[in-house]
C-alpha cells in the first residue's frame, strides 16, 4: 500500500511540475482552503470524529494540498486511541464541469497518537503507561466538488487511511475509513477564459 501511495505521490508531483512549466500558469491557477467534518470507521463497529481542514495550490486542475484532521471522539465497541491527530502532504487531480469537479489524490503524512488499549506496566508507579508516538500513514482519496461560486464551493471525499501506530507496547492499525465533508474558499481564483 505505501509503494502504491507513493509512486501515485511521485507522478502526481511531477505532473504539477509539468503544468507548472506551461504558458497557463497564471490562467489556471488558484489558491484553496478547505474545512470540515470528517467521521471515520474503524473495526469493531467503531465510529471516529475529527474536524478537517486543508490549503492547497491548484495548477489547472493539479494541486499539492496540506490536510490536518483535529481527532473529536470515537464511540463503539473498541475504541483504540485516545488521540488520533494526523498531518498529509500530497497531489489532487481535479477535473469535470464547470460547476462539479470530481477528484483523486493520495497523500503520505503523520499520526500523533495514544492507545488506550495497549500499555506497559510500570512497576515504580504501579500504573499502565500509554504513550503518545508519530508514525507514517498514508491515504488515498476519491472526491466531488460544487462551486457554488467563484469563491465558495463544498466538497465530499472519501479516503482509506493506511498506517500503524507503534508505541511502547503492541502496535495498532491505524487503518480507517475516513468520509470528509465540509465547504471551501478559492482565495486566490485565476480561471480560465
Amino acid at each position: 500500500m505505501m509503494k502504491l501511495t507513493l509512486t501515485i505521490l511521485l507522478l502526481c508531483f511531477l505532473s504539477v511540475i509539468h503544468a507548472a512549466d506551461s504558458t497557463k500558469i497564471n490562467a489556471g491557477s488558484n489558491l484553496k482552503l478547505g474545512v470540515g467534518y470528517a467521521p471515520g470507521f474503524i473495526t469493531e463497529n467503531t465510529l471516529t470524529s475529527q474536524l478537517h481542514a486543508n490549503l492547497g495550490y491548484e495548477i489547472n486542475g493539479l494541486s499539492v494540498r496540506f490536510d490536518t484532521y483535529y481527532f473529536l471522539d470515537s464511540k463503539g465497541d473498541r475504541p483504540r486511541f485516545t488521540f488520533n491527530h494526523q498531518f498529509y502532504l500530497g497531489s489532487f487531480y481535479r477535473f469535470g464541469s464547470k460547476k462539479l469537479h470530481p477528484s483523486i489524490g493520495a497523500q503520505i503524512g503523520l499520526a500523533y497518537a495514544q492507545s488506550n488499549e495497549n500499555g506497559v506496566f510500570n512497576a515504580v508507579t504501579g500504573i499502565i503507561d500509554y504513550k503518545p508516538a508519530i508514525n507514517p500513514v498514508a491515504l488515498v482519496s476519491l472526491g466531488i466538488e460544487y462551486d457554488f461560486t467563484k469563491q465558495l464551493y463544498t466538497f465530499f471525499e472519501g479516503k482509506y487511511i493506511s498506517g500503524k501506530h507503534v508505541s511502547n507496547s503492541y502496535p495498532t492499525y491505524l487503518d480507517e475509513l475516513r468520509i470528509s465533508i465540509g465547504i471551501g474558499f478559492n482565495l486566490i481564483n485565476k480561471t480560465t477564459n
